[in-house]
């Protein structure tokens, strides 16, 4: 990890910078103002400052709030690496909880079934990219659907459940 840490780049964005790590990649280009690698300081302010006119002015309140978050912290300095960035809240009805943590699990299940290799190898060239493997899409599915209340965590914390 501190390797990884070491080698992180900055790569430049319209209105800041992302650090988030190469090895990592991104296929979200367009989300970058909610990232908690997205970075941004006074240079940027202008361009930022413009944003949230553009939104207020398009009456889209939900984006010039998220705006003006990132004036606030371009104002106030750089962050820390280790400081997450909040998210938007966002209220998920309990039904569409469980449907998703049921979708999630059925999607877990596939990925460690009887055609592990094949979904690997099409994994591996939809991605592009060591780093992102079946094993690990697996146990991002399994940890979303405990944070969703659906599981207690077996598959996280200990031995998979048969």
């Amino acid at each position: 990890m501190a390797r990884l840490r070491r080698e992180v780049h900055a790569r430049m964005l319209g209105n800041g910078l992302c650090t988030r790590p190469a090895e990592l990649d991104c296929r979200l280009e367009s989300a970058c103002e909610t990232c908690a690698y997205s970075r941004t300081g006074t240079e940027f302010l202008p361009i930022l400052v413009r944003q949230r006119d553009h939104a207020r002015d398009h009456g889209q309140p939900d984006r010039a709030a998220l705006f003006d978050g990132l004036i606030q912290r371009a104002r106030t300095g750089p962050h820390h690496p280790t400081e997450l960035t909040a998210m938007p809240g966002i209220t998920l009805d309990p039904g569409d909880a469980a449907e998703l943590a049921e979708m999630l699990a059925f999607l877990a299940d596939w990925l460690s079934g009887s055609q592990k290799q094949v979904l690997a190898d099409s994994l591996a060239a939809f991605v592009g990219h060591p780093a992102h493997t079946t094993p690990t899409l697996c146990a991002l599915t399994h940890r979303f659907v405990f944070l969703l209340g659906a599981s207690d965590g077996e598959e996280l914390f200990g031995e998979p459940t048969p």
